[in-house]
């Protein structure tokens, strides 16, 4: 097996990857590390426009997710307070039972189930930079109260493990930005930094980006950040970090293999999802990582463990796929071919919808939606299509006209959508509600209207037949198909990859009588 990475062969793949990002707009920078330091590096594009600087391997953004194992090593260190084996409920004994018997390490290695609490609020009405301080978040972590799935029976990423293990830590006065301090910035001198909010200052940070019609915006978001998302960084900064991390020295000793180590699910399959890092395989060679992704900024960091190098990639451009550059670049200097795209017409194009009316797919060309997450596909023998996205593993094949394999690593099968059979979507006409919560949409003549003031939205609804449709939500620079489920004549629960059961319930005025009366949508709703 070649050890040795192929210089020129980086390099000139870093060359074509960078040429597109241009001097008038935002960029990114990838370099290369090894043991023994930061080797070289191509970037492009702008890191602040209204400043017109230029964007290189010093450059501060967002690490998004890349924090994550950064939290887990944190745990591992502290294992005399909280043990990976723990159920959260232990720590914090006023989560709801089915989301405190979830335990650390499922929190961690995203088998848990647990739904996304950024998802869930999105379903509730509030935007991605609808401002939410740090008690009031903890607040609604409290309020979860279903799964997205049984433990260790799938993988589907989450940030709520990370928030709640970091509450669960700081209970102890364990402090997240304390670990950092001492394990990255004084033990490794790299210049990592943790805000909580987005508006919190941090020295040299550059805005992130997302097209719009009028050009390039700034990124925002309304959610504390957490140690799900929070550290911010350059890429030489990060490769720092890194390299003192597989040194393994003192107090970080076997972490990093440590952190990489799958888990096994009840089914028996062996996820490539660790503890805030996973593996990605390219022609049985292993590199280990992670990418992040915050509005506007895009990272990632793959390491080949046998020979010690490694490529970081940060951007502050929304349309950078940062995971596929740091493969592509690693690939690249060992000679590997990357998996073909897989070929349009694999499968019949259109919706698709399991038994149970719980997931749905829609097959485009080389790509699939599970639950408004698109996934690219790409060739794994004559009949089957699978991702390369550790943390959405898809396994398919096209079986007489319907598709079955694992998605998560958890068994489906799905057969065409059947619109307009079931229930007429006259049947939701009316006011919804989340008791106790304040969430509220309306439903008439088939559009679902959701906000108020300038943020009130309308969105058809699309029938995938037997009592289930899909609408489109905009959120800032993301858009996302929405599942919309009738449970019965008085409850529709709504569901995303992330959360999958966010339910509402039909509003019902009680009179001074004591007659219940069901609360009718208007005819007209602006």
């Amino acid at each position: 097996m070649k050890m040795v990475a192929d210089v020129a062969a980086m390099s000139a793949m870093m060359e074509r990857i960078v040429a597109p990002w241009s001097t008038s707009g935002p960029g990114g920078a990838i370099l290369v590390f090894d043991r023994s330091g930061s080797r070289f590096s191509v970037s492009g594009g702008l890191g602040d426009l209204a400043q017109e600087s230029v964007f290189d391997e010093n450059t501060v953004v967002r690490l998004a997710s890349i924090t994550k194992h950064v939290l887990a090593a944190m745990v591992l260190s502290a294992a005399d307070q909280i043990g990976l084996e723990d159920p959260l409920l232990l720590h914090l004994p006023e989560l709801q039972p089915e989301i405190g018997m979830v335990k650390v390490a499922q929190a961690l290695s995203m088998t848990g189930g647990l739904p996304d609490l950024r998802e869930c609020l999105s379903l509730q009405g509030l935007f991605f930079n609808s401002r939410c301080e740090i008690p009031a978040a903890c607040k609604q972590l409290t309020l979860l109260d279903r799964l997205n799935f049984q433990p260790d029976t799938e993988l589907s990423y989450s940030n709520t493990g990370y928030r709640l293990v970091e509450t669960a830590l700081a209970r102890k006065r364990l402090n997240f930005a304390g670990f950092v301090e001492s394990h990255v910035r004084r033990g490794a001198g790299a210049s990592l930094y943790t805000p909580e909010i987005w508006g919190d200052t941090v020295a040299g940070l550059v805005p992130g980006y997302w097209e719009t019609e009028r050009g390039w915006q700034p990124g925002d978001q309304g959610m504390p950040l957490s140690a799900s998302g929070c550290l911010c960084g350059s890429a030489s900064a990060l490769a720092d970090w890194l390299r003192h991390l597989i040194a393994g020295q003192g107090s970080l000793a076997t972490l990093f293999s440590r952190l990489a180590v799958p888990r096994v699910l009840l089914n028996g399959y062996c996820t490539d999802y660790g503890l805030g890092l996973y593996r990605m395989t390219v022609q049985g060679r292993t590199f280990v990582g992670h990418d992040g992704s915050l509005p506007g900024y895009k990272a990632c960091f793959l390491i080949d463990p046998a020979s010690g190098c490694g490529v970081v990639v940060t951007s502050n451009r929304e349309d950078t796929a940062a995971r596929t550059i740091a493969r592509s670049v690693l690939a690249a200097g060992f000679g590997l071919t990357l998996p073909d795209p897989v070929s349009p017409g694999w499968a019949s194009p259109g919706f698709y919808v399991d038994e149970s009316g719980t997931r749905w797919i829609e097959v485009r060309e080389r790509s699939i939606i599970h639950m408004g997450a698109e996934e690219p596909l790409f060739c794994a023998g004559e009949d089957k299509a699978v991702s390369v996205n550790p943390t959405a593993p898809v396994s398919l094949r096209s079986v007489a006209g319907h598709l079955a394999g694992e998605i998560g690593f958890s068994p489906v099968r799905f057969a065409p959508a059947l619109p307009g059979t079931g229930p007429d979507v006259s049947a939701l006409d009316g006011i919804w509600i989340i008791p106790g919560q304040g969430a509220l949409l309306e439903i008439c003549d088939g559009v679902l209207i959701q906000g108020t003031g300038p943020q009130r939205s309308r969105m058809p609804l699309r029938s995938l037949g037997r009592g289930l449709w899909l609408f489109r939500r905009d959120d800032g620079p993301w858009s996302v198909e929405v599942r919309l489920k009738r449970l019965s004549c008085d409850q529709i629960e709504l569901a995303t990859a992330r959360a999958r059961s966010v339910i509402y319930e039909r509003l019902t005025i009680v009179s001074v009588g004591g007659m219940k009366e069901t609360a009718q949508a208007p005819l007209i709703s602006v």
